[in-house]
């Protein structure tokens, strides 16, 4: 029988409450969750294992997402972050990389409806944001911004 160490097992068994709690919709178990991904995202990012480190951050970006449903700010410049991250990471503003095209897309909406709801330090990068994509990335956000100020 394999035996972990002590440090495995409380680890693995804070993981689990806190996946508990943040199913339950405790957003600060979402945070400290998302927190953790994020923490071994870097790691991984600092010793070059870079499919490691992307799936922390798919892990960060869906824990990020449960916190920013519940409407903080912070919560939605975080998920915005995790969006960036991603869609660096699997290429954007070209043909053919849909996915990192959906991912920046979203950020630059959340962006925007951040903005449009009074948010001056996101209104104030705005318009350096639209120069830095193309207008096909621009375009996909507003229409991801109207969708969802549709659904609220």
């Amino acid at each position: 029988m394999m035996t972990l160490p002590e440090g495995a097992v409380t680890m693995g068994r804070e993981t689990v409450a806190l996946t508990a709690a943040a199913a339950r919709g405790v957003v600060d178990a979402q945070r400290v969750l998302r927190d953790h991904c994020l923490d071994a995202l870097r790691e991984k990012v600092e010793a070059d294992a870079l499919p490691e480190a992307q799936a922390h951050a798919l892990e960060a970006m869906i824990w990020a997402r449960m916190a920013a449903s519940h409407g903080a700010d912070r919560d939605a410049i975080m998920l915005a972050a995790c969006l960036a991250h991603l869609a660096e990471f699997w290429g954007y503003d070209q043909e053919g990389q849909l996915l990192g095209n959906a991912m920046l897309s979203e950020a630059l909406a959340i962006a925007e409806r951040m903005a449009a709801n009074g948010h001056e330090g996101v209104g104030t990068i705005l318009p350096t944001l639209g120069e830095a994509v193309a207008p096909h990335i621009l375009q996909q956000a507003k229409q991801i911004k109207e969708a969802v100020d549709a659904a609220c």
